[in-house]
């Protein structure tokens, strides 16, 4: 699957949001810090109807655009948005 696939099966708001907590450590929301602490069953009950169809592709998305110190466990998120995204240091 293409990059372009990937980003074209994202809701836009949802990548807004990924993108604005890696840039400036700003809070994604219930659903995508469950996404981001790699928690698959609150991601699954917290999704919408937007983004439950997403998931996959928003995973995709998390893993391969995003810094990996900013995901993958609640301490990793919790340590990336007490530095907004890792620019204070």
């Amino acid at each position: 699957m293409s990059k372009d696939e990937v980003d074209s099966n994202i809701p836009e708001v949802a990548r807004a949001s990924i993108d604005a907590y890696v840039e400036h450590g700003l809070h994604p929301g219930g659903f995508l810090l469950a996404v981001l602490q790699n928690n698959l069953f609150d991601a699954l009950f917290l999704a919408d109807r937007t983004n439950r169809p997403a998931l996959y592709h928003i995973a995709q998305y998390v893993y391969n655009k995003t810094p990996d110190e900013c995901w993958g466990s609640p301490e990793a998120t919790n340590k990336w948005l007490k530095h907004a995204g890792g620019n204070n240091g």
